[in-house]
């Protein structure tokens, strides 16, 4: 049973429980810190360069992952670090972290509340079409083209789709000194929103009903259906372009290059399940049913 009181946003917070049986994502700084159940040991058997290595013995009496935690000069920075890495790793996989549990970390806070911004600019409307505000704009994209099983593909799905208006000096594949960054904290907050509607592991490219597409392969003729008007989630016009599966390093989806009907430029766009309407045979066209 343990005694806390914090100070959070000028407001005292005064904890009485059994702090053995919490995580350490739900403990204060201090709360952890004085928490005997958690202890950062030495390991004496180290050697070389992994003098000075650290486990962590949780109350069950067992090392934290069976291994070790990093290096450290001291069990104080050695247990101050870990908490610190528990709170990190919980907001990047999902989860919501009480801000009073944050109150010693303010970049993570402050990541958290700008994770909760971008989850009010996704709008889950009547259709299976979602609106995503930016700045003055609107985005759209279909629920099932959401790469909810891998969280590199969403940050390339929310590059493809313009998700987010970044400030000057912001980067698509770059990092704050935080560790997060804009497109990580989108990538967040879309994963959170949506994943009530979707299963974890939901993987768009099985929707392809092509195994040559799921894979990326290339020089295949495709007719895409390119969504113009939507309305409350419903796509209520199309417009049909006929294009080809083209080679993309690095990429997580297949590429399609078709050309502008008015202008003849070349535009390349990733082959989502929703866009998918014919596949060329050496028969002809084959057409797909629509997701």
């Amino acid at each position: 049973m343990q005694l806390t009181l914090d100070i959070f946003d000028n407001e005292a917070v005064l904890f009485t429980g059994d702090t053995k049986k919490m995580k350490p994502e739900e403990m204060t700084l201090s709360m952890f810190m004085s928490e005997p159940a958690w202890r950062a040991v030495l390991d004496e058997k180290a050697t070389g360069e992994t003098k000075g290595m650290y486990h962590m013995i949780q109350p069950d009496g067992s090392s934290w992952r069976g291994g070790w935690i990093g290096k450290f000069r001291n069990e104080e920075l050695a247990k101050r670090d870990f908490h610190y890495k528990q709170l990190y790793w919980a907001i990047f996989r999902g989860s919501e972290i009480a801000e009073s549990v944050l109150q010693d970390y303010k970049k993570l806070l402050t990541v958290q509340r700008s994770i909760h911004k971008h989850m009010d600019n996704i709008h889950i409307q009547n259709g299976p079409y979602l609106t995503v505000t930016v700045g003055s704009e609107r985005r759209y994209f279909h629920i099932k083209d959401f790469p909810m099983y891998c969280r590199v593909s969403v940050r390339e799905f929310i590059r493809d789709h313009e998700l987010l208006q970044l400030a000057p000096g912001e980067s698509w594949y770059g990092s704050g000194d935080d560790g997060f960054g804009p497109v990580e904290e989108m990538a967040i907050a879309l994963e959170r929103k949506l994943s009530k509607l979707l299963k974890k592991d939901h993987r768009p490219h099985f929707l392809l009903q092509d195994n040559r597409l799921s894979f990326g392969s290339t020089d295949i003729k495709v007719v895409l259906r390119i969504p113009e008007i939507i309305k409350d989630g419903v796509c209520t016009k199309y417009r049909l372009v006929e294009g080809v599966t083209v080679y993309s390093a690095g990429s997580c989806v297949a590429r399609v290059e078709y050309k502008e009907e008015d202008t003849s430029a070349a535009v390349r766009i990733g082959l989502r399940p929703s866009l998918l309407h014919q596949i060329g045979t050496d028969t002809g066209w084959r057409e797909v049913k629509p997701i």
